[in-house]
């Protein structure tokens, strides 16, 4: 899409607003395209464009912060185990037997880019797939080099594993870079993973290219061999992502600290638990104080014993019981606040106090659409957008995830028994979870009491309209198998 010439005035507003333009349109003429672009580059990327703060500490927490780590691992494992495949368009239908040749070797002749197949919305995606399948025109493309590099990006990782580290990172830090490197012939050879916190430059006006620095080796990165995944900052939306789990710092550093000094109390922190005093005493009369009180309450069967001392006494209590400061419960409200940002059901972690079959399985369809699609769905987008056109031929391809929803068990018990006798014996045996029987093939359950038609009367009889035998003619019971009062269910 070309982008429309701004005039001076035009530059001047976006120059006090944001900021874009250090300087005036050569000559003062129309802005062109390649300036403007080049102003909001600069402006969204803020110069040389680092790490946002806490990019580092944030992923490592991954590590240290149990509950971070079971949402994000769990969501990272579903988006991780989805089928890829790819489909083409094509102009003509496919010819019973004809050999279809790779995605790869067609021309735009004979491969059509449907814009309707690359929309967002999955379902409108899918009935317009389903369509061009059944008039012959979409063809799936079982060796795309695409998939294979989907399935092992690297000599070192997996497709499951890079896809995994890289939902981590999407969901911690809302951004995450794929290194693509080519093979001699010019063609995508594999796909490195790398962390954001590695990435210290993204291209920008003055410096179009990525930095990644290990340790002491820093290295240039064009553009077109790097995939960059990002979940927009509102901010600054040309510039570096923003992920959840920087919206929960304080949430996840504040149970990080409630951790820390229960583990802290139990290893006494150097503060004890009671101060015991005798006024006037000397040293040689505390000792004999102490060795008196271990020797008469250490141990088992000594606890919760009454001391009696001669003399003016007095004990100090210093510690503070647990029950005293809530950490029970501020643990389980920062934990339920991690959850609920994430949007994940509870259930689906092993939270289940409040849970019963019904919400758990309710949980399970609520993960699927909520959480776990949209997220595939993004990660498909970008593929098609940053990863297919590295292929020839890949603008008129189609990358699709296959995702999966769970059944929803008890609306299909319930829509069952409503009218059973509309399924048959093997399909009940089926919801079961039994096998096909061959002797119960076409046959229907009996009628229960009160299902069975009721007999029309003669008034409704001569009411009724004669019906065209020809056009509602009907199997005969005995081909079909079915009841004989399963014929009014076909009316």
């Amino acid at each position: 899409m070309r982008l429309p010439a701004y005039d001076v005035s035009m530059a001047s507003w976006l120059t006090k607003v944001t900021g874009l333009f250090s300087r005036a349109a050569p000559g003062g003429g129309a802005l062109t395209k390649a300036q403007f672009e080049g102003g909001l580059l600069a402006a969204g990327t803020g110069g040389r464009g680092p790490p946002k703060r806490g990019t580092r500490e944030l992923i490592q927490a991954y590590r240290e912060q149990p509950w971070l780590r079971a949402v994000t691992s769990r969501i990272a494992r579903g988006v991780a185990s989805v089928r890829w495949s790819i489909y083409t368009r094509a102009s003509t239908p496919k010819k019973p037997g004809g050999r279809l040749a790779p995605v790869w070797e067609w021309g735009h002749d004979r491969a059509v880019r449907d814009f309707a197949l690359l929309s967002p919305n999955r379902l409108a995606r899918a009935k317009h797939m389903a369509a061009l399948q059944r008039d012959g025109l979409l063809r799936e493309v079982v060796d795309h080099p695409v998939l294979a590099l989907l399935q092992r990006p690297n000599e070192m990782m997996t497709g499951a594993t890079a896809l995994k580290v890289t939902q981590i990172w999407l969901d911690i830090k809302g951004e995450a870079f794929w290194v693509v490197s080519f093979s001699p012939d010019g063609a995508p050879a594999n796909l490195w993973p790398v962390p954001p916190h590695w990435v210290t430059q993204v291209p920008n006006s003055a410096a179009p290219y990525f930095v990644v620095s290990v340790g002491a080796l820093q290295l240039k990165i064009e553009p077109k061999s790097m995939l960059w995944f990002r979940d927009v900052d509102p901010e600054q939306p040309y510039g570096r992502g923003t992920g959840v789990a920087e919206s929960l710092g304080d949430e996840l550093e504040t149970d990080e600290f409630a951790a820390k000094y229960v583990k802290s109390w139990f290893f006494n922190n150097a503060t004890p638990s009671l101060i015991v005093s005798f006024e006037g005493a000397g040293k040689q009369q505390l000792e004999e104080a102490l060795e008196a009180w271990e020797r008469k309450h250490r141990g088992l069967h000594n606890a919760h014993r009454t001391h009696f001392a001669g003399g003016k006494m007095n004990a100090v209590k210093l510690d503070t019981a647990f029950r005293d400061q809530q950490l029970v419960e501020l643990r389980t409200f920062e934990r339920d606040t991690v959850v609920q940002v994430f949007g994940v059901p509870p259930e689906c972690i092993g939270i289940i106090e409040n849970s019963n079959r019904a919400t758990i399985d309710a949980a399970q369809y609520m993960y699927a659409i909520g959480v776990e699609h949209p997220r595939c769905e993004f990660l498909r987008s970008e593929f098609a957008a940053q990863l297919l056109p590295l292929f020839p031929g890949g603008d008129a391809a189609l990358l699709e995830c296959e995702l999966t929803v769970p059944d929803d068990l008890s609306r299909r018990l319930e829509v069952m028994r409503a009218q059973q006798g509309a399924f048959t014996l093997n399909e009940w045996r089926q919801e079961a979870g039994y096998e096909e029987l061959p002797e119960l093939v076409g046959r229907f359950p009996a009628a229960l009491p009160g299902q069975e038609p009721v007999a029309p009367t003669a008034e409704a009889e001569a009411n009724e309209e004669p019906e065209d035998e020809s056009a509602t003619e009907m199997p005969e019971q005995e081909e079909r198998g079915d009841p004989p009062w399963a014929k009014t269910l076909r009316r």
